[in-house]
């Protein structure tokens, strides 16, 4: 909650002693570095920390700044949770669980800017996109779940081959 954007670090040309001592000093220490630090103008706090052979640091917000989790409405106070629909949302989140790779992401907000901006320097009219109606709430979780489960392909495969298993769990 209180880091905000990451910098990569590098020192210039006079720099590289002090900013290997300071590199190795951190990693050695097993603690991060906090700093009060101006970005045009603007006074922020930041920490710095080493990744790989490099120090990275990332901007923060101030506690004030910081919404507490007691002024977000609707939370609900202590929800009894159905064990049915609780074992079938941790095997939806086993499924569909894969390690992460960032590089399978894309910025798709960038990309039609960036599309937009071409269109409309070639002298093309700008392709605009309906927003699509929101969505009702979902009313029966169990169906939902298992629509999810569906959906990913693999809830048949769960259905069909682990089928004693689920009953287990289930029962």
């Amino acid at each position: 909650v209180y880091f905000d954007k990451a910098y990569y670090l590098s020192p210039d040309m006079a720099g590289s002693n002090a900013y290997n001592l300071l590199l190795e000093a951190i990693r050695a220490s097993g603690k991060i570095a906090i700093a009060k630090i101006t970005i045009r103008s603007t006074s922020r706090l930041a920490a710095v920390r080493v990744i790989g052979n490099c120090l990275c640091m990332e901007t923060m917000h101030f506690p004030d700044e910081i919404r507490p989790i007691s002024n977000v409405p609707n939370l609900p106070d202590h929800v009894i949770v159905e064990k049915k629909e609780l074992q079938i949302a941790q095997m939806l989140i086993d499924q569909l669980s894969e390690p992460f790779d960032p590089s399978q992401y894309q910025d798709d907000y960038r990309a039609a800017v960036t599309k937009a901006i071409e269109q409309k320097l070639s002298g093309q009219s700008i392709d605009v996109v309906d927003v699509p109606e929101p969505r009702s709430n979902v009313l029966d979780l169990m169906a939902a779940l298992q629509a999810s489960l569906d959906q990913s392909g693999k809830g048949e495969q769960a259905k069909k081959g682990k089928k004693k298993k689920a009953k287990e769990i289930v029962s």
